[in-house]
């Protein structure tokens, strides 16, 4: 609430994500503005959705564990038709191509989504986890956290990773929320755990895996073996530690005065 000059105050409605509302939002594993093709091998799980993804332990998932038995109760989709968060009334004009926007994550669109990023990354990176005396290296842009060893340093570190460009992801493995404002590769059995966000089109391939959810605006593509695990978990997880979207974002056109006094 603003106090303006005099007895007028301003009143404004303001959100804020919820990890567990927007968990519960998902309409599907995997939410594609375009097809989703498996070929040769490719799969989507959605038999681990309220538990563990493999390799993780049953107890890595015990912090969630109320919310996620009340989640999916009526099954879940392995994919469902992309459908935007963003109100039509739009707070301003995006100074991005409309091509290369990140799909909504509620009312986060893509420059909230791209401010909110803890990395920048582009091209070809392989990640793996990395630490300076003991401690989890947070300055590494390769450093993707560690959801392979939870003694590792890193294991509770889970970045919001953010890509301006196309990304390929050669093998190696992370953690958070991936934002890729292109078209993003997972390849040569590269692992990902948490939040997938692809502007552009999603190839999944040689063995990689993704384990979480997805919103991508374009296709979706697994062969060679890939999967996508369904993981309410790793979702969780990841937008739970994303601290930089979770701030208060006023609603359009939500503000009214008030001359109660």
């Amino acid at each position: 609430m603003d106090r303006l000059p005099g007895a007028h105050a301003v009143l404004g409605l303001y959100w804020g994500m919820s990890p567990e509302a927007r968990v519960r939002a998902a309409l599907g594993i995997v939410e594609s503005g375009g097809s989703v093709t498996l070929t040769d091998g490719g799969r989507i799980d959605v038999t681990r959705v309220r538990g563990a993804p493999p390799p993780w332990s049953e107890d890595r998932c015990d912090g969630y564990r109320p919310g996620l038995d009340t989640l999916f109760a009526g099954g879940v989709a392995p994919w469902a038709a992309l459908v935007e968060d963003l109100p039509e009334s739009d707070p301003g004009p995006s100074t991005v191509s409309a091509e290369v926007e990140l799909p909504s994550l509620g009312l986060l669109d893509h420059e909230a989504l791209i401010a909110g990023a803890d990395l920048r990354v582009t091209g070809l990176v392989s990640p793996a986890p990395r630490s300076v005396a003991g401690a989890c290296d947070r300055t590494s842009a390769a450093n993707w956290g560690a959801p392979l060893n939870p003694l590792d340093p890193c294991a509770s570190y889970r970045p919001v990773v953010a890509s301006e460009g196309s990304l390929v992801m050669e093998g190696g493995d992370g953690q958070g929320v991936l934002l890729v404002a292109g078209d993003a590769t997972l390849s040569s059995g590269a692992r990902y755990f948490g939040v997938v966000i692809v502007a552009g089109d999603l190839s999944i391939q040689s063995g990689a895996e993704i384990s979480g959810l997805l919103r991508v605006r374009g296709s979706v593509t697994l062969s060679g073996g890939s999967e996508i695990v369904g993981s309410a978990c790793a979702a969780l997880a990841a937008l739970e530690a994303a601290e930089s979207l979770h701030g208060l974002f006023p609603l359009p056109e939500g503000a009214w005065l008030d001359d109660s006094g």
